[in-house]
């Protein structure tokens, strides 16, 4: 019955070499395919020598197959080239594997291309074996040969693949505790196969003066299970090929979750921001009417007292007309009454809308309002622009002038500053606002809970800009704010010129 099995393989071997060869082959395109999508982990990172690995292992029982083909068909006989072809693409792929599983176990970072290297290293080590093997030999080729193809998978391939299980097994660990089971198997599965065909598979070689191939070869293999060792090789590769392209569905489930987490995060943070949208819009109405009462007030207090009085006076003018002193004196009453109102007035007009901005630019608005609002708080306020004259839009002018004001207003309010310090610079590509202070700094839940900053932030929205904050606890506050500048093609001149210099 064995020899009958033994006979039946023995015609069929060729075809033996082409699976052979094909399961390897699809096992290195497969990872080769992946290489470049996979996410940055370490089982990704060393997929690149296994993927070398499963190409010149295939091509290497592919170059087996053509070889028996051709000595069957056309009486060809292997020479020197060839042999070294066939001989160098069955060190590289067991070199690879080896690599493979040295980069999975210990990954290198301090060097470039550690997988590389690692596979030099280990192929320079079999070829000095080799050359010894040749000097022991004589320099006889055939038997030179066959030698170095046995060493290659006494010393390459059977430890390669004993690192590359235990690999294996260390990865399907992560696997496990990432609950990923399915993979684990898969990964378990293929760690088995990759023993045996190593220990097993690459132990029974053809019989060579070398020990133990004397005594522990593929003839004994054949005689003892009744089958050629390639048929075992190509079912441990099959089985290789089918559980490491499962294990690869891994970085497609994870890119998944990846996507899965990453259009959760986004609508996480739009449902938040449509939140602190609404409660900002709820803020700014609540804050329209508190000015709007405010104001209210001031001009009932004020303007009302002081139309009061005006009417008072003029009606008291009516009595005193015979006394010219007490005339004088309720007139010149009624002057400081007058000049009073209207500096109020004044004051209330500028709060609303700075008279500078619309008249003399921005320039001129940020110098005259950071001016006194140093002197109101006692800030310590250094205001730098470049250039001074500066030709901007409406638009764009008020947006920065309002941040300055927020910003302002977040230092006395909130970081305890004693100092500030304001850039503006225009460039031909875009304007940049940096506000800096010397305050205790923000940590994460005051920048996300300041209205202040959502205030800003939703103003360098309007103008399509970009703000970046960055605060250190106890070391300040910095805001970098950049807008593009406007379309070349259209004038930036604004109705006004100026120069603060």
């Amino acid at each position: 019955m064995l020899h009958d099995w033994a006979s039946i393989f023995s015609i069929r071997i060729t075809h033996v070499y082409f699976v052979y060869g094909l399961a390897f082959f699809v096992l290195g395109l497969a990872v080769a395919l992946e290489v470049g999508r996979a996410e940055n982990t370490r089982f990704s990172q060393a997929m690149r020598p296994l993927a070398v690995f499963g190409l010149t292992h295939g091509f290497n029982e592919w170059v087996d197959m053509f070889a028996l083909v051709g000595r069957q068909t056309y009486h060809f006989q292997p020479n020197v080239i060839f042999s070294i072809l066939r001989l160098a693409l069955l060190s590289v792929s067991f070199a690879s594997l080896a690599a493979f599983g040295v980069q999975m176990l210990n990954p290198v970072q301090r060097i470039k291309n550690p997988d590389l290297w690692n596979g030099l290293m280990m192929l320079f080590g079999y070829g000095l074996v080799v050359i010894a093997a040749g000097a022991w030999l004589k320099w006889e080729q055939s038997n030179w040969f066959t030698v170095a193809d046995v060493l290659a998978r006494y010393l390459l391939g059977i430890p390669s693949t004993i690192v590359t299980a235990w690999a294996l097994l260390v990865e399907r660990q992560i696997f496990l505790r990432n609950r990923q089971t399915d993979f684990a198997n898969d990964l378990l599965w293929a760690s088995i196969a990759f023993v045996l065909y190593g220990v097993v598979g690459q132990f029974f070689v053809t019989a060579t003066p070398l020990f133990p191939s004397t005594i522990i070869n593929a003839d004994t293999f054949q005689a003892a299970l009744g089958i050629p060792i390639q048929l075992f090789r190509t079912i441990m590769a099959v089985t290789i090929a089918i559980f490491m392209v499962r294990a690869l569905r891994s970085f497609e489930y994870n890119r998944r979750q990846e996507l899965a987490e990453a259009h959760q995060r986004a609508e996480t943070e739009r449902h938040q921001r449509y939140i602190l949208r609404k409660q900002f819009l709820q803020r700014v109405v609540e804050a329209q009417e508190e000015e709007r009462a405010r104001i209210a007030r001031e001009l009932h207090d004020e303007l009302g007292q002081a139309l009061t009085g005006l009417s008072i006076g003029l009606r008291g003018l009516q009595t005193s007309t015979a006394n010219q002193a007490v005339l004088r004196q309720q007139l010149k009453q009624l002057e400081e009454i007058t000049v009073n109102t209207l500096g109020n007035m004044r004051h209330l007009v500028t709060e609303l809308r700075p008279a500078l901005l619309d008249d003399m630019g921005l320039s001129a608005a940020l110098q005259n309002y950071t001016q006194n609002y140093a002197k109101l708080t006692g800030l310590d306020i250094a205001l730098s622009i470049s250039p001074e004259e500066m030709y901007l839009r409406p638009n764009t002018e008020i947006v920065l002038f309002r941040i300055t004001q927020e910003a302002l207003t977040n230092v006395i309010r909130h970081a305890e500053a004693t100092q500030a310090h304001i850039n503006l610079e225009c460039t031909p590509h875009q304007i940049t606002l940096k506000i800096a202070d010397n305050g205790h700094g923000l940590n994460g839940a005051e920048s996300e809970d300041n209205w202040g900053l959502f205030g800003i932030k939703e103003r360098v929205k309007l103008v399509e800009g970009q703000l970046k904050i960055n605060s250190n606890p106890g070391k300040g506050t910095v805001l970098l704010i950049q807008i593009p500048f406007e379309n070349r093609n259209t004038p930036n001149v604004s109705p006004h010129q100026i120069n603060t210099g």
